[in-house]
């Protein structure tokens, strides 16, 4: 992916986040607010896309990505009007309203809105619409027994920025989780697997190299992974085969 996040069709190639994955997804459901942080290029967009939608979806539940932080609202209103069932009002239903109808449809389901790279929130968005989004957080939020989860992925360096939030969902902190970099299990997955699913194939070697080279005792940085990889990929043999010397001709 060299330096692009893994989407949701790229869930068959999106490996060592297993555990995480595991963790976040039972956290999210059972919370109405959710926040995961991290350092940038850690992964997030990416765990996000590939990793915990994926595994709702197939659990059964809705969830989509809300990237519009210009009108985040009407985001969210448009991508649940689609949702098969749903009627919406020649006049334009309303996000409560879109929400209802859908728990009457199908009681027991989630809908999981994830807010990717949350931090624009509070750089792009005036006055009104953060008001507005935050009156309506508020009402999802406070609903008893609503159907629906709110996830805020965000840079950790912004973290405190979400004390914003508080006056709209007061225990906003009370659910998170950090998502630090790759293990060297984890890496050493997010290497070989992907190129097992292709028909390529890494020399042991080679793997344990890429882990001594790109990573130290606090883990791997995937994006230094992503780069890599996807040069090495590029530099394939004609038998898909990954080697030593390839790396090292490559410099």
């Amino acid at each position: 992916k060299f330096l692009d996040y893994y989407t949701e069709q790229d869930a068959g190639l999106f490996f060592g986040r297993e555990p995480e994955v595991e963790a976040i997804c039972s956290q999210i459901l059972a919370h109405r607010s959710f926040i995961l942080h991290g350092r940038s290029g850690v992964g997030k967009s990416s765990i996000v896309r590939a990793g915990l939608m994926p595994r709702l979806k197939s659990e059964g539940q809705l969830a989509f990505v809300v990237r519009s932080f210009t009108e985040p609202v009407h985001h969210m209103v448009s991508v649940l009007s689609q949702v098969p069932g749903i009627v919406t009002t020649p006049g334009g239903s309303t996000l409560t309203e879109l929400i209802g109808q859908f728990s009457s449809l199908d009681p027991g389901r989630c809908i999981v809105f994830f807010f990717d790279q949350f931090e624009e929130f509070f750089s792009l968005l005036g006055e009104q619409e953060r008001r507005q989004f935050l009156d309506v957080a508020r009402l999802l939020t406070a609903a008893e027994r609503s159907p629906v989860r709110l996830v805020f992925a965000l840079r950790e360096d912004l973290l405190a920025e979400m004390s914003q939030i508080k006056t709209a969902i007061p225990e906003i902190f009370h659910h998170e989780y950090r998502l630090k970099r790759l293990s060297r299990e984890q890496a050493s997955r997010a290497i070989t697997e992907p190129a097992l699913a292709v028909g390529c194939r890494y020399d042991q070697q080679l793997v344990d190299l890429l882990l001594n080279d790109l990573g130290d005792e606090d883990g791997v940085d995937p994006p230094q992974l992503q780069i890599v990889c996807d040069n090495l990929f590029d530099s394939r043999d004609a038998n898909g085969a990954l080697t030593v010397e390839t790396y090292e001709r490559l410099g």
